[in-house]
């Protein structure tokens, strides 16, 4: 793992303040280490990921696209 560690480093993939999606938790990648990912949620909670999961599940970047989409549901009183 730590090969496959200094592999994901080199590649830079990921780059600190980037928006990921990791089996289904989004967050902010706050520090990338050599053996695991920090990252925090907009809710403050600081996640860390091993390498491990990010080797062997598909992660989304949502920052790589200058554009995102959101649906809000508004309600307004008279």
């Amino acid at each position: 793992m730590v090969f496959s560690g200094n592999i994901l480093l080199l590649h830079e993939a990921l780059q600190l303040g980037d928006r990921i999606i990791v089996e289904g938790f989004e967050a902010t990648v706050e520090k990338i280490l050599l053996r695991s990912t920090q990252t925090i949620s907009d809710r403050g909670e600081r996640v860390i990921v091993p390498k491990a999961i990010v080797f062997t599940n598909s992660v989304r970047v949502l920052t790589t696209i200058p554009h995102r989409r959101t649906n809000l549901c508004l309600i307004l009183a008279y």
